[in-house]
């Protein structure tokens, strides 16, 4: 598999720094490395698939698209997430937060965030950005980037079912 990802013999995340492409390029190399990425994170190989999403975060700031880089960001915070690192998903997620504009990518930030709370058990952090999520997610007016389209109101409600340690045991311990 590995092999059929490559172009011109080479990695793609070795793409990223490559000065002989042009504009427009760095958008479709960070799309390549945010599917490998989560190739590697679907078979358990971690370290491979942050080297990807940090391929995609330098592809972004290459391009200059706020949104693709926080849509990698919001990647490795997911990953850190489901290894139980929540704090370095929350520093991440708020840096992602201070440069994306798009709402529903804030939206999605948003709720990454509030799980990660969860597993810290930071209640008001946690509500603060759930709400923060339908805030974003309901003002959207324009397209959602490419990474965050499938984003909607039902997933903004959904996320106090869905994840075991998360949201929806804070949410059961205080309410009892």
């Amino acid at each position: 598999m590995r092999s059929a990802l490559r172009r011109g013999g080479r990695d793609p995340a070795q793409l990223v720094g490559d000065q002989e492409r042009g504009g427009g390029q760095e958008v479709q190399y960070g799309g390549l490395g945010q599917t490998i990425g989560w190739h590697r994170f679907d078979h358990e190989h971690h370290a491979a698939a942050t080297r990807y999403w940090h391929a995609d975060v330098h592809a972004a700031h290459q391009a200059g698209d706020t949104d693709m880089g926080a849509g990698a960001i919001s990647d490795i915070a997911y990953q850190n997430i489901r290894l139980g690192q929540p704090r370095a998903a929350t520093e991440g997620l708020e840096h992602a937060l201070s440069r994306t504009t798009n709402p529903t990518a804030r939206s999605l930030l948003f709720l990454r965030k509030a799980r990660a709370h969860a597993m810290l058990q930071e209640p008001r952090a946690c509500y603060h950005d759930l709400a923060q999520a339908e805030k974003s997610l309901n003002s959207a007016t324009d397209d959602a980037p490419r990474w965050c389209a499938w984003m909607s109101n039902a997933v903004v409600r959904s996320v106090n079912l869905s994840q075991r340690r998360g949201v929806s045991q804070l949410i059961y311990v205080l309410a009892s």
